[in-house]
């Protein structure tokens, strides 16, 4: 490596390999997986290994055709040609800003892998590329390290899982290699993207869409018509659309691979499998109810063969069509027909598997008589799915932006108030009925605060998948930001060990607790406070230093107190 001056005399280091990784107590750069202080010799790495023997800019206009036809903005290639022509070798102000435009330039030009080598933020999928050709490689950014000193702590049907982060079953999880790299990149949730018990194509390209919230009014309101426009960017962007269909492999390809996939999983890490049925009928003008439950019974079965112990009944998609391109309405939209579907499933398949449902929105009074019919049925309950909309683009009047499919699936923050309310309305009815189900709230998580929110709401765990496509290192942004002190319900149990640590007449300095306890040192704080809040300790100090002394064992009340 090399040091070069830049312009207020600061010292930076240009890397010729991958750049440090993110100190514990850091924030790291808006741009990718290092500190904000290594984005000057990022930006230069970067550049120099684009030149080519007449310089940076010469390279760029080689890429700028390729990332024109793929979608780059305009104003976003016109923005790095001025800065780069201004300033070749970064010494001005503005260097942070060059490269966020730069990754957004090269992400375009299908530069995925130089990108990769600094671990600058890319989408975790390539909108220009279709939904094959993401499967095969998929793209993203994997952090330097997941925070392990969190630990496996939450619980999940019946599992002790790490960070309650995951995937939901999208075009992120579509096979194993897919799945492997999520659960390297921090997620502990991740579910198996939708089979079925026949292949099953995806729809042609274009399957993804940039969206900004401001942009979009009223999405509770199905008639509202959403507008692509082609020059949001990356920066923009926190939402977006998305018309896949529901493509699946062969049952005989997609069981072997869930099986490669679920061997990806780590210490508390758990794949689920979603799955699922058809009518078999041509057109879908007239559903078959009896055909219908028992494919989704074929396909559990198919997914229980592969290994799986958790399945996700699928009633929530908006993204299936008939064979003239009409869309049709999510299964959980009639909420009779999705409660006999859960209910002979169930009674086909036993015990013998964790079964959750994947729900779209659904109002308050329908989702209840769903959770009256259902809940006693399923271990956990999931949602929401993508918001269906009428979808077109801004380049030309009335033009459905995804070709054909006039309807798609809106994600994204745009979601997150119906989200919230959807998870918020399952707690409540768990509350309220003592029902004994986990909750999966997906739908606008996209950084640390909604992920929060949701937790708040009521979810057990959190699910994203727009966040992710945007932010590969959402997950580790939520750890690092809010692991330290995030509880568990598994965490009061550690009092009794603090309380056995403690002595009755010497005090404890606080560094004892938190250097013996497995827990993050913020939690084990937290315990210490509720103990001595309780009475069950005694706060003192030397040299401004807290120390605890337990309380007379005779008077002591109970932890739990």
């Amino acid at each position: 490596m090399e040091m070069a001056d830049v312009s207020d005399g600061t010292p930076t280091t240009d890397w010729v390999a991958d750049p440090p990784a993110v100190e514990p107590e850091e924030t790291r750069s808006r741009w990718g997986d290092f500190a904000p202080r290594e984005e000057r010799a990022v930006l230069r790495s970067l550049l120099r290994d684009l030149s080519n023997d007449d310089g940076p800019l010469d390279a760029l206009d080689e890429e700028l055709p390729a990332a024109r036809a793929a979608g780059l903005p305009e104003q976003v290639a016109k923005n790095v040609r001025e800065a780069v022509t201004m300033d070749p070798d970064m010494t001005g102000e503005d260097a942070s800003s060059v490269l966020g435009g730069l990754i957004e330039y090269l992400y375009y030009a299908n530069r995925s892998s130089l990108l990769a080598k600094y671990r600058l933020l890319q989408p975790a999928y390539r909108v220009y590329a279709d939904h094959e050709a993401n499967a095969e490689s998929p793209s993203g950014t994997v952090p330097a390290s997941v925070p392990s000193w969190i630990g496996s702590r939450w619980p999940f049907l019946g599992h002790r899982i790490g960070f309650p982060i995951g995937v939901a079953a999208s075009g992120l999880t579509t096979n194993a290699q897919c799945v492997k790299r999520l659960f390297e990149a921090g997620y502990n949730v991740v579910t198996y993207k939708t089979v079925r018990s026949q292949f099953t194509p995806p729809h042609p390209r274009p399957n993804w869409a940039l969206l900004n919230s401001d942009s979009i009014k009223a999405i509770g309101d199905p008639e509202t018509v959403v507008t692509v426009n082609p020059e949001t960017t990356l920066v923009e962007a926190d939402s977006s659309a998305n018309s896949f269909g529901v493509p699946s492999p062969e049952p005989t390809v997609w069981v072997d691979d869930f099986r490669t996939a679920a061997k990806a999983a780590g210490e508390g890490q758990v794949l689920i499998c979603s799955v699922l049925g058809e009518d078999n009928n041509s057109d879908h003008s007239e559903r078959s109810t009896d055909v219908l439950i028992a494919d989704f019974i074929a396909v559990t079965r198919h997914a229980m063969s592969a290994g799986a112990e958790t399945v996700e009944l699928n009633l929530s998609c908006p993204n299936t069509t008939r064979l003239d391109d009409e869309p049709t309405l999510p299964l959980c939209y009639d909420v009779e027909l999705a409660i006999a579907i859960v209910v002979k499933v169930r009674e086909s398949v036993g015990h013998s598997v964790k079964l959750g449902a994947k729900l779209s929105y659904l109002e308050h009074d329908n989702l209840a008589r769903f959770l009256d019919g259902a809940a006693h049925h399923l271990d956990f309950v999931s949602g929401i799915n993508t918001v269906a909309h009428p979808v077109e683009s801004a380049v030309g009047e009335g033009t459905p932006y995804f070709g054909k499919r006039l309807v798609a699936g809106i994600g994204g923050a745009v979601i997150q108030p119906l989200a919230l309310e959807f998870v918020r309305a399952c707690k409540q009815y768990k509350d309220e009925n003592n029902a004994d189900f986990a909750i999966i709230g997906v739908g606008g998580v996209t950084d640390p605060a909604s992920f929060v929110a949701m937790r708040e709401a009521g979810a057990d765990i959190v699910q994203a998948v727009t966040g992710v496509f945007l932010n590969s290192l959402l997950a580790v942004d939520c750890m690092r930001s809010l692991g330290a002190t995030m509880r568990s319900p598994l965490d009061d149990a550690e009092k009794e060990r603090i309380l056995q640590t403690a002595m009755s007449r010497i005090p404890v300095p606080e560094w004892e607790f938190t250097t013996s306890s497995e827990l993050p040192v913020g939690v084990t704080a937290e315990l210490l406070d509720e103990l001595v809040i309780s009475g069950a300790l005694v706060m003192t100090s030397a040299a401004g230093a807290p120390r605890y002394l337990r309380s007379d064992a005779d008077s002591r009340p109970s932890v739990n107190a």
